[in-house]
């Protein structure tokens, strides 16, 4: 009888630790990894807008809209199909369509927005691979369309809401109206050791390549890898175009990190930091001047708590190399910002 009563007080106990997560909205939080490095951090977080659009139900990659007045996102779904990105500014209204003109993608997980000399990029990822059966993998690089569509879009869509008539009409660029720009590189490459699942991607503009983080999902795995490409440019800031009918790249394994289930990456604008998006935290490793990030991401990263989300899967420095932006999978999701400031640790 006693063994009875106390299986019931333990199965009441559970029950009460159950109700209580319910309660708060299931932050069942696992703990960051151990380690000596900065510590966690608690930043203010706010909700900078809703995205309302029905077009948009899985938010897998996030990226600024560069050289532009006003703060504006793009995004595009996970999956495949078209490599289509969508533009939203803090009404949470769509400002643009782009549409880069290659072939339909298989598994489109993250985006990255970098500039060479006076040109923005924008890159998308087509590095899905769930079941480890894909023989190669994409990263395809597009120019941003000319600022003038952009602002032709924003104006009119901004006339609308209030109703009045645009004064500027630089190119019939109306609210939701899709724009078009040619894919100027497409680098097909495979990783050493057979197929990754990889759900994020990162720029290094001064390092000239491209990174790129493996997701390892099974608890208890191995870390997960970071893997590195040529980012196609010369120092001068011209292309440089792959070769007709050349082998895929093959991929350069950097490092290897103790974050579990990576599913975004965002480099700062001036190089000197990554940030690794987990489930429930992000990881922000910095890195010295002309450093290899071999070096800096053998050092424990500053642990950030971020945002509780539906499914986050997707991350971004802002503009000013501060400020943190977060979207999740899901139709009306929030859009997060989160004010950090800059990891610069000091130099030895």
């Amino acid at each position: 009888m006693q063994m009875l009563r106390s299986r019931r007080q333990s199965h009441g106990i559970r029950l009460t630790a159950l109700a209580a997560l319910l309660a708060i909205g299931c932050d069942a939080r696992s703990a960051p990894p151990a380690g000596k490095g900065p510590g966690t951090v608690s930043a203010v977080q706010q909700i900078w807008t809703n995205i309302d659009d029905d077009k948009l139900i899985e938010s897998s990659g996030i990226a600024p809209v560069m050289g532009t007045e006003r703060e504006l996102f793009w995004t595009h779904n996970d999956g495949a199909g078209k490599a289509r990105l969508f533009a939203y500014d803090q009404s949470g209204k769509r400002q643009a369509t782009l549409e880069i003109k290659t072939a339909n993608v298989v598994d489109a997980e993250d985006l990255a927005a970098f500039t060479i000399g006076k040109t923005h990029y924008l890159l998308l990822a087509d590095t899905g691979d769930n079941d480890l059966n894909r023989k190669t993998t994409r990263l395809i690089i597009a120019a941003q369309p000319q600022l003038s569509e952009l602002d032709s879009a924003v104006e009119e869509a901004a006339a609308n809401d209030s109703g009045k008539k645009g004064k500027k009409k630089k190119k019939k660029a109306a609210f939701g109206e899709q724009l078009e720009t040619p894919a100027v590189a497409v680098i097909d490459f495979v990783y050493p050791g057979g197929a990754r699942d990889v759900e994020a991607v990162g720029v290094d503009v001064p390092g000239r390549q491209i990174l790129l983080a493996t997701k390892e999902r099974v608890k208890g795995a191995s870390p997960c890898s970071i893997f590195a490409l040529p980012l196609p440019f010369a120092a001068d800031g011209a292309l440089q175009p792959s070769a007709a009918n050349a082998a895929p790249a093959v991929a350069k394994r950097i490092a290897e990190v103790q974050v579990p289930s990576i599913v975004g990456m965002t480099v700062r604008p001036d190089g000197q930091a990554m940030l690794l998006l987990g489930r429930t935290y992000a990881y922000e490793f910095a890195r010295q001047p002309r450093e290899d990030w071999s070096k800096s991401l053998a050092v424990p990263p500053r642990v950030l708590t971020i945002p509780l989300q539906k499914q986050g899967e997707s991350i971004c420095y802002g503009r000013d190399g501060k400020s943190l932006f977060f979207t999740s999978e899901g139709v009306n999701q929030p859009l997060w910002m989160m004010g950090a400031e800059s990891y610069n640790p000091k130099q030895d």
